[in-house]
C-alpha cells in the first residue's frame, strides 16, 4: 500500500470515528434493567427483587458483589432475565448494596445473615419451604456454600460460570492474585475501589476488551439494537461498586489463594462448608471461550460432588457473551428453565 492509499485509509477511519461519535453523541442515555420489578424486601446491605408474576417454584438469582446485576437484564433482545420469565420460571434477584464506609463485612455477614434473609423473605412470599437457587459467577461459589450449609431450604442448585478450581494452570485472574497481599490492600485501602477492580479484569485481556471492540464498533456496520447493547454494556463494566474490604481479603486468600473449594477445610465464621455433602441435583453452566473462569476451573465441581446428580451445559462463549450474546440469549435461558421443568 503507497502513501497516498495509507493517507485514503487514514481519512476512511476518521470518517467512521466522527460518524460513530455523533450517533453516541446523540443517542439518550442507556438505562439499567428492561424488566418490569417489583421489591420483595430491602435491608442494609441488599435488596431483593422479584420479576413479573410467574408461579411456581421460586427461583433465587445469586450475582457475584463483582459487578451489578444488569447485565443479566440488558436489553429486551438479550435478557437472561427476561427470556426465563418467557419459559415460565419465578425469577427473583438479589442486588447487593454499595457497602457502608466500614471495612468489616465478612463473607460470613453476606451469606449467613444477607443471603439467609434472602432466601427467607422469597420462601415466605411464595409460601413455601424450599426453593431454587442460580449463583453467577462469584454468585455461584456463595451458592455451593449456601446449599452446603442450609440444605433443607434448597431444592436445585444451578451455576453459572462459577469458579471452583481456582488453581487451574489456565487461570489468568489466580495468576494475576497470587502474589498481592491483600492484607496490606484492605487496611490501606478499607474497602476496594470498584475502579481498581474494573481496571484489573481489563488487564487480563487489554487489547480485546480495550482497543478491539471500539475499534469494532466504529469501523463495522451497527445496528440500533446492537448500539444501544454496546452502550448498556459500556456503562455496566465502568460502573463496578466498591467491595467490602474484610470480604475482598477473605475470598482471595479462601478461594484464590488456598482453593478451599477444592482442598477442603473451608471456614465461615462459626461454620465449617464441605460442598461435598451436597445432595441437591446441580447444573453447571460454563462458556468455552471464558478468560476469568476457564472451563477447567468451573468443570471441576463435577468430582467434589459424589451425592449429587449432576450435569453440565457447555455455552460457545465467553465470560460475558453467555448473558449478552444471540446464541446464548437463545439456548441459555431454554436449557436452565428445561433442567428446572425436568
Amino acid at each position: 500500500m503507497n502513501a497516498r492509499d495509507w493517507v485514503a485509509e487514514l481519512q476512511t477511519w476518521q470518517q467512521r470515528y466522527a460518524q460513530m461519535a455523533e450517533r453516541v453523541r446523540a443517542h439518550p442515555e442507556a438505562a439499567s434493567g428492561v424488566t418490569p420489578r417489583k421489591e420483595l424486601a430491602h435491608e442494609p446491605g441488599w435488596r431483593l427483587y422479584r420479576y413479573g408474576d410467574v408461579a411456581g417454584p421460586p427461583l433465587l438469582i445469586v450475582f457475584a458483589l463483582v459487578n451489578r446485576p444488569d447485565v443479566l437484564d440488558l436489553t429486551p433482545e438479550r435478557s437472561l432475565i427476561g427470556a426465563l420469565l418467557e419459559h415460565g420460571v419465578n425469577v427473583h434477584l438479589i442486588e447487593w448494596d454499595e457497602p457502608p464506609r466500614r471495612r468489616d463485612i465478612s463473607l460470613a455477614t453476606y451469606l449467613q445473615t444477607y443471603l439467609a434473609r434472602c432466601v427467607q423473605h422469597v420462601l415466605d412470599a411464595n409460601g413455601t419451604t424450599r426453593l431454587d437457587l442460580l449463583g453467577v459467577c462469584q454468585g455461584g461459589v456463595f451458592s455451593l456454600c449456601y446449599t452446603a450449609l442450609q440444605p433443607a431450604q434448597v431444592r436445585r442448585l444451578i451455576t453459572m460460570v462459577t469458579p471452583v478450581d481456582f488453581h487451574t494452570p489456565d487461570n489468568a485472574l489466580s495468576n494475576l492474585l497470587a502474589n498481592i497481599d491483600v492484607t496490606l490492600m484492605a487496611d490501606v485501602l478499607g474497602n476496594i475501589p470498584g475502579s481498581l477492580i474494573t481496571r484489573a479484569f481489563l488487564a487480563l485481556k487489554p487489547y480485546t476488551l480495550v482497543s478491539k471492540k471500539y475499534l469494532d464498533a466504529a469501523l463495522g456496520e451497527i445496528s440500533e439494537e446492537r448500539l444501544e447493547a454496546f452502550l448498556r454494556m459500556e456503562r455496566w463494566i465502568h460502573d463496578t461498586p466498591d467491595l467490602a474490604g474484610t470480604a475482598f481479603r477473605e475470598f482471595v486468600q479462601l478461594f484464590f489463594h488456598q482453593n478451599r473449594l477444592v482442598e477442603g477445610a473451608l471456614r465461615l465464621g462459626a461454620s465449617d462448608v464441605d460442598i461435598r455433602s451436597i445432595r441437591q441435583p446441580v447444573f453447571n453452566v460454563y462458556a468455552t471461550r471464558d478468560h476469568i473462569v476457564p472451563p477447567a476451573a468451573a468443570r471441576a465441581l463435577s468430582d467434589l460432588l459424589p451425592h449429587a446428580p449432576y450435569a453440565e451445559f457447555a455455552v460457545d462463549s465467553g465470560h460475558i457473551g453467555i448473558y449478552v450474546s444471540r446464541t446464548a440469549s437463545a439456548q441459555v435461558p431454554r436449557r436452565i428453565a428445561n433442567w428446572l421443568a425436568g
